[in-house]
């Protein structure tokens, strides 16, 4: 199957333009559909966020925002959603009667698939909680609206969408993926469609003709709760030998499958000794976060070993966690959080009360794992009252994101929560410290107190007392929590790229004697936001002390922030500070006399001007570079030359350019002959050649799998295939082939079908 051809054959003209039409319709009463109802036109529109002010028009590659998420889990049950009969239309109405089924079942078990995504996913689940698995779903839903569809660019951004059956998605899906549709390909194995699994089975056996291997084929096997599509993917992979590619896609496919396949597939692996391959590294630091870039044969395989028996007989779990081998305890906890999260809070909290600080890092370390809130907070604030500041160190970690991500609410539940970390900097004043010893090497082993300043900061709120607590420990933070303070701080003033535009408030005096301090700092984006405030008040004279010591530095960005924000100071603090700046060192010269030439160039202070300007020039020496501004300023006026941009600083002269003049046609030039002779200049019709060029495209897409060698710079030859790469057979500048012998010789084929001419 061409897909190119094929495609083509199977657009819906409009289609996300045509159901977005009658979900509005429904939405809003202009007319009636018998499998829609204003709730289910507005889930559905909510999901391709259709009803917002700017509506999402890539909708399917974007995450739900905030308010369109709660509306949604407004209009949803919780429970078995689609067994409402009128929910269960809004599936019919899109996706058909056949799919509607499979979509529905591969909706109910999401439960019991991990909640996490990204690239810093694990295996855990929590099938008790709507809230952690419910986000999941409705991205399924909303990544498999259009199904099978392409990204077109037209005058907008808009969807290209295709009429496949199941069959056809499985078969294009090498070429043509498209996420989450693996779901639906799962339940219709699980709900009985044999013709589903004799295509993947055929597939992977490679007797289809048409259908390749794909991620999402391998998905599907791995997400069916069927054994023998869990034995097509085992032989899939004991087959990949020097394919580490393949390997990778099956071994971390496994976290986001059923945990009968996860069971299965990692006794493959121990029993078949795969532990050897560096993909089962990496994969088991994306079921568990255990982060080896490369371990011993024999680690790897304990590893697996121990999950297997865990997942096998979670019985067991108990004993692990109690267990001396740090490998039985951390394999246990990942086994008990495959199955449900929530119910490692006991271990981890046992463990977070343990004599051993091995054992106490070990909590710490794996509810972080998580990413679940509840369990970081229940865990790390026991973490952070420990002796051990490794086990502080890990435990600031875990509570760093959730406080960060809701600090109201956790101030409010934890009302002690800043005191207590607070508590952390009081009693021990080191300010970093590397640890050994750990339970294992990936885990961190520094404890650092700028970070405990980092878990801190939103807890501020806008409590003073705290504001003024934090302030104290200021020189304790580094550059990067000193660049979080001052965004909260100067609010407006020091913004990241992703923040709205705000309207700047009125500097307050706290605001103000921050951001004197802070240009004071090295790093460049506190001191940008400082300057910034600062330039909206009238300065005092303590203030100008500090402006002229900092002019002392060689940096041209806070010479150019101070001499714009002198120049809005009052004539009489101007002059005064000018006057000091010329009698100062180097740097404080060069920026005074930059300050008089803008006043001169302004027409500002002119009788104040020339007297510190004539004691300027009585100076026994001045250097090259305050010479040269001294000459501009007295030329300044007199009809003498004035070094300035303009006339790139004296490196030409602008009356000397020779003005552009436009070169006057010549009818009888070569390029008007060809003009007169043909379109566009053309030595033939430009139909007749666009008709040679497709003649040359046909030949060339008919001798796409045809094989040649290319010569590399370092004398290396490669095979490819012409349809791949189209180039020159030898890479070497220096060739003594003619252009025609250089390229594929495609021309030299006996076959009547592909040959071609040298005429050609």
């Amino acid at each position: 199957m061409d897909i190119h051809q094929f495609f083509p054959t199977k657009i819906i003209p409009d289609f996300e333009t045509t159901l977005v039409s009658t979900l509005k319709s429904a939405y809003d009463g202009t007319s009636s559909h018998e499998l829609l109802t204003k709730r289910t036109a507005e889930i559905a529109l909510q999901l391709m966020g259709k009803l917002q002010e700017k509506e999402q028009v890539s909708f399917v590659s974007y995450a739900l925002s905030g308010d369109r998420y709660d509306r949604i889990v407004e209009l949803l049950p919780s429970g078995n959603e689609w067994d409402n009969e009128e929910l269960y239309n809004l599936l019919r109405f899109l996706f058909g009667d056949e799919k509607a089924v499979y979509v529905k079942h591969a909706w109910g078990k999401f439960p019991n698939l991990m909640y996490m995504s990204g690239w810093n996913r694990r295996s855990f689940r929590a099938p008790n909680r709507r809230e952690k698995y419910l986000p999941n779903q409705l991205t399924f839903l909303k990544g498999i609206m259009l199904q099978s569809h392409s990204n077109g660019i037209d005058t907008h951004y808009k969807y290209e969408c295709y009429d496949l059956t199941i069959r056809e998605q499985i078969i294009v899906d090498h070429e043509h993926d498209t996420q989450y549709l693996y779901h639906m390909w799962a339940a219709a194995m699980d709900l009985g469609n044999e013709e589903v699994f004799k295509l993947c089975e055929d597939i992977i056996y490679n007797k289809d003709p048409d259908g390749k291997i794909s991620d999402g084929i391998i998905r599907a096997l791995l997400l069916s709760e069927r054994e023998d599509a869990w034995q097509l993917v085992e032989k899939l992979l004991l087959s990949a030998q020097r394919q580490e590619g393949l390997r990778q896609t099956v071994l971390e496919a496994l976290d986001d499958c059923c945990t009968g396949a996860l069971k299965y597939m990692i006794k493959v692996v121990v029993d078949n000794k795969l532990t050897r391959f560096s993909s089962v590294v990496r994969a088991l630091d994306v079921w568990a976060g255990i982060g080896w870039e490369s371990e011993k044969e024999s680690a790897v395989n304990r590893f697996l070993q121990k999950a297997h028996t865990y997942l096998s007989d979670p019985s067991l779990i108990p004993a692990a966690i109690k267990s001396d081998d740090f490998s039985d305890i951390y394999m246990g906890l990942w086994a008990q959080g495959v199955y449900d999260v929530e119910q490692t809070l006991p271990y981890l909290l046992e463990l977070a009360k343990d004599p051993s600080f091995q054992k106490r890092c070990i909590a710490q370390q794996f509810v972080d794992e998580t990413n679940y809130h509840a369990l970081s907070m229940a865990v790390g604030r026991v973490g952070i009252e420990d002796e051990h500041l490794m086990v502080v160190s890990l435990a600031v970690s875990t509570l760093e994101e959730p406080i960060a991500d809701n600090p109201g609410h956790y101030n409010t539940q934890f009302p002690d929560l800043f005191d207590k970390l607070n508590n952390i900097l009081v009693r021990t004043p080191v300010k970093e410290k590397t640890f050994d010893k750990l339970p294992f090497t990936w885990m961190s082993n520094s404890y650092r107190r700028s970070s405990i300043l980092s878990a801190m900061l939103p807890l501020i709120l806008d409590l003073q007392d705290r504001l003024d607590l934090m302030m104290s420990y200021f020189d304790d933070m580094d550059l990067d929590v000193k660049s979080s303070m001052t965004r909260r701080i100067l609010k407006g003033y020091a913004k990241s790229y992703y923040e709205d535009p705000e309207k700047l408030e009125p500097v307050t005096s706290f605001q103000r004697s921050f951001s004197m301090r802070i240009i004071r700092e090295r790093g460049e984006s506190l001191q940008n936001a400082g300057f910034k405030a600062l330039a909206t008040v009238e300065l005092n004279a303590e203030e100008l002390k500090v402006f002229k010591d900092l002019l002392k530095r060689k940096s041209g960005g806070i010479r150019n922030q101070i001499i714009a924000i002198l120049l809005k100071q009052p004539e009489t603090l101007l002059i005064s500070v000018l006057k000091e700046l010329l009698e100062g060192d180097g740097e404080q010269r060069l920026a005074g006399l930059d300050i008089a030439l803008q006043l001169q160039q302004q027409q500002r202070l002119l009788d104040a001007l020339q007297p510190l300007l004539e004691a300027f020039r009585s100076r026994k020496s001045i250097p090259e570079k305050e010479a040269i501004i001294l000459g501009q300023l007295s030329a300044e006026g007199t009809g003498a030359v004035v070094y300035d941009i303009s006339n790139g600083y004296g490196l030409y002269d602008p009356a000397a350019i020779q003005p552009i003049v436009k070169p006057v046609p010549d009818p009888g030039d070569f390029y008007h002959q060809c003009l007169a002779a043909g379109d566009f200049g053309l030595s033939q019709p430009a139909e007749k050649i666009k008709q040679e060029l497709l003649k040359l495209y046909t030949i060339f897409l008919e001798n796409k799998s045809f094989e040649y060698q290319v010569e590399g710079y370092n004398n290396s030859v490669e095979t490819v295939l012409l349809g791949q790469l189209f180039c020159r057979m030898s890479r070497i500048a220096e060739t003594k082939l003619t252009p025609e012998e250089s390229m594929p010789p495609i021309h030299y084929r006996k076959s009547g079908k592909h040959g071609t001419s040298n005429q050609d």
